[in-house]
């Protein structure tokens, strides 16, 4: 990923806050060249539910740009800073987690592959 795409991650987490804010991730061959932000349609503000009309023009889009799902991310605007056990409940997709929280005022992000009940941080590489 770039800095600007993480940056743009952050800033659509940073609009979102408090609720949790969540897009999908395009590109080939493990290069993310797309992010899309999702609407959140879920009341609470520590959950995530994508709009499914949202969601389905963002799949239509990264299927006409010839592209491929290579993630889902979405914020934890006030920890933790892992997927939660809904996010491994409710996982329904086998590509890069990448969870955006914020440390004091400062948003990072980390990378997770899911597995049913378990997750393991990967590496998140991130070029200027």
């Amino acid at each position: 990923m770039t800095e600007a795409q993480v940056f743009a991650m952050h800033k659509h987490a940073q609009v979102e806050d408090p609720k949790e804010a969540c897009g999908l991730l395009a590109g080939l061959n493990g290069k993310v060249t797309l992010v899309i932000p999702v609407q959140n349609i879920s009341a609470a503000k520590t959950r995530f539910q994508m709009d499914p009309r949202a969601q389905i023009r963002a799949m239509e889009l990264i299927e006409v740009e010839k592209l491929e799902l290579l993630g889902i991310y979405h914020s934890h605007p006030r920890g933790p800073f892992y997927p939660s056990e809904t996010d491994l409940r409710e996982n329904q997709y086998s590509v890069m987690h990448i969870i955006c929280s914020k440390a004091g005022r400062k948003w990072m992000s980390t990378a997770f592959e899911l597995n049913g009940n378990k997750y393991l941080e990967v590496p998140l590489d991130v070029r200027g």
